[in-house]
């Protein structure tokens, strides 16, 4: 019986074989999404690839999409698919830093897929993702994103508390 770890290995291993196959030796992995469905699995993914092109493709289908990395988005390609019962199959520090440094650009504000996003801190939080560890892994540093959500809940608690007075006055 494979551990969790070794089928996340697994998984990126044989996405890299694929990937390597359509000619795309340079690609990095940003992430790997599963889905099952009708006693099927089905495998999509994103990697960068060359220094201003991505790549979304599918193990799958054998299908593999160039696309200008900056028309990528983790709303669309992560937070969105998680929503429509996909999970991550697999997932690099280089794609947690992806992920974490446009949430710190953008702002936790612009959000469209938020329960996806939130199962997305769950399978961090499950790994001990988080600032530290990614910098530590990729050489350079990410916003802390825990800490924004503990600072949003804050804000928002604040806001309710202070309605909640006005209304008893």
């Amino acid at each position: 019986m494979e551990t969790p770890f070794m089928e996340r290995i697994k998984v990126l291993v044989e996405n890299k074989k694929f990937l390597d196959s359509q000619k795309y030796h340079d690609a990095s992995i940003y992430y790997i999404l599963k889905k099952e469905q009708d006693g099927a699995v089905s495998y999509k993914g994103v990697a960068e690839y060359e220094q201003e092109m991505a790549v979304y493709f599918s193990i799958s289908k054998e299908e593999v999409t160039e696309i200008y990395i900056g028309d990528t988005s983790v709303h669309e390609d992560l937070f969105k698919p998680l929503e429509e019962g996909y999970e991550i199959a697999a997932i690099t520090m280089d794609g947690h830093f992806n992920v974490w440094d446009e949430l710190d650009r953008d702002g936790l504000d612009t959000l469209l897929h938020r329960e996806g996003f939130e199962d997305y801190l769950i399978y961090c939080k499950e790994r001990n993702i988080t600032a530290a560890s990614i910098t530590a892994s990729i050489g350079w540093s990410v916003g802390d994103l825990l800490d924004e959500v503990k600072l949003q809940k804050q804000d928002y608690m604040n806001h309710v508390s202070q309605a909640d007075r006005k209304r008893t006055r």
